[in-house]
């Protein structure tokens, strides 16, 4: 029997979410998500923040948006409760996902000179409707072209691109591929060169548990892991960036 998470009645200010640990070592910080209603820590009731989190957000830029821009209405059903909600179009003149993948990259661009934490999140439209995943292919290649031909952002970046569950709002979800998939969600992690070079029992131990099943529990372990890196590099002035595509 599938167990359900406990509804969380507060607010998170006083989480210890990891990003706090990167805050702490001076890395610049950023979130971005593309549906308010369906933001990490608003979703189902969650209250989400009174304090500032990182240094850079796009949630109360969205929420205007959502006030002023066509949107598109869904409507679906989730854990026995019929839900409807709104999700934009597009954004200054672009779809969503794009808008999100340009400011991305401006990030990056902006503070390549110094430590970065940035993660960016999608739940519209694939979430809902499987075949939507196939427009994020060229988008998501054109990301990394064009970051790695104009910046150098990609040499010191360690970049994660995942996801927090697989497709599970269709009948697919209940076939044997589906049952897989939706516990089974997609990491990826791409270590820089430098890194690779100087940590190379580090690249062997991911290269293994490739093979093996892993959890997001494991994720936060390994970016524990990084913060203890950096905390032991500080006096070689020595810095590796983290960014998310999610």
């Amino acid at each position: 029997m599938e167990k359900k998470m406990p509804k969380f009645e507060g607010k998170w200010n006083s989480e210890p979410f990891i990003w706090h640990n990167f805050s702490q070592l001076n890395y610049v910080t950023m979130d971005t998500e593309d549906m308010t209603y369906w933001h990490t820590f608003h979703f189902n009731g969650r209250k989400g923040f009174t304090k500032r989190q990182m240094d850079f957000n796009t949630r109360p830029y969205f929420l205007i948006q959502e006030e002023l821009a066509p949107m598109t209405k869904f409507v679906l059903r989730y854990s026995d409760k019929v839900i409807g909600y709104h999700a934009l179009n597009c954004v200054d003149g672009k779809n969503v996902w794009n808008f999100l993948f340009d400011y991305t990259h401006e990030f990056l661009e902006k503070f390549q000179a110094v430590p970065t934490f940035s993660i960016t999140w999608w739940g519209w439209p694939n979430h809902d409707f499987l075949p939507a995943s196939l427009k994020f292919d060229k988008p998501l290649l054109n990301f990394f072209k064009n970051l790695e031909s104009s910046t150098s952002v990609l040499d010191d970046t360690i970049t994660f691109v995942m996801g927090d569950h697989g497709f599970h709002w269709s009948n697919y979800s209940e076939k044997k591929e589906g049952l897989l998939e939706r516990d089974l969600p997609l990491l990826l992690i791409r270590l820089p060169p430098v890194f690779l070079k100087t940590y190379p029992e580090m690249a062997k131990n991911l290269v293994d548990n490739a093979a093996r099943v892993t959890s997001h529990v494991d994720v936060f372990q390994t970016l524990v892991h990084i913060v203890l890196i950096k905390k032991s590099l500080i006096l070689l002035n020595t810095y590796f960036n983290l960014t998310y595509l999610i």
